[in-house]
C-alpha cells in the first residue's frame, strides 16, 4: 500500500504549502532553498554523471522534502531548550520547500538540456543492409543462396 500512503501524504502536504509560507521563512527560507538547489544541485549533478547516469536524476532531486518542514519541531519536542530556534526555523524550511518546488523544474531542464546522451550513431547506420543479410545466410550454410 505504498504507493497510496505516498499519494495521499503527497496531497497532505501539498495542500498545505501556500506563497505566504515564504514571507514567514523571510530571506533566510529563500536563500536555504537556493542553496539547496544550487549547492545540492551541483554535488548531485556531479555525482550522478561520475556513477553513469546523465545527470538529470541528480538534478530532480534537488529539493527540500516537504515533511523536512515538521523535522524542526520534531527536533524541539525531543529536546525543548531549543524549541526557540524550531519556531525560527519551521517557517525557512517551509519557503526553502517552496522555493526548490518552483525552481527545480528549470533546474532539470537546464540540465537535461546540457548533460543528455546523444545517440554516437544514427539510428539508420545500425540496421543491417540487405546485403550483409544475404551474406550472413550464405555463410551459415543455408541450403539455397538468397536472391535478390
Amino acid at each position: 500500500a505504498e504507493p497510496v500512503i505516498i499519494l495521499f501524504l503527497a496531497f497532505a502536504v501539498g495542500t498545505s504549502m501556500n506563497f505566504r509560507q515564504i514571507l514567514e521563512g523571510g530571506f533566510g527560507g529563500i536563500v536555504l532553498g537556493l542553496m539547496t538547489l544550487i549547492i545540492g544541485g551541483i554535488i548531485t549533478v556531479f555525482f550522478d554523471r561520475i556513477t553513469g547516469g546523465t545527470g538529470i536524476a541528480g538534478a530532480a532531486i534537488s529539493t527540500v522534502a516537504g515533511n523536512a518542514v515538521a523535522t524542526p519541531l520534531a527536533v524541539a519536542a525531543a529536546d525543548p531548550s531549543i524549541y526557540d530556534a524550531a519556531v525560527i526555523a519551521t517557517p525557512q524550511v517551509a519557503a526553502a520547500m517552496i522555493i526548490t518546488a518552483i525552481l527545480c523544474p528549470f533546474f532539470t531542464a537546464f540540465v537535461n538540456k546540457h548533460f543528455r546522451r546523444r545517440d554516437p550513431v544514427p539510428v539508420g547506420d545500425v540496421t543491417p543492409k540487405l546485403s550483409e543479410v544475404e551474406e550472413l545466410a550464405n555463410e551459415e550454410g543455408a541450403h539455397e543462396p538468397v536472391e535478390k
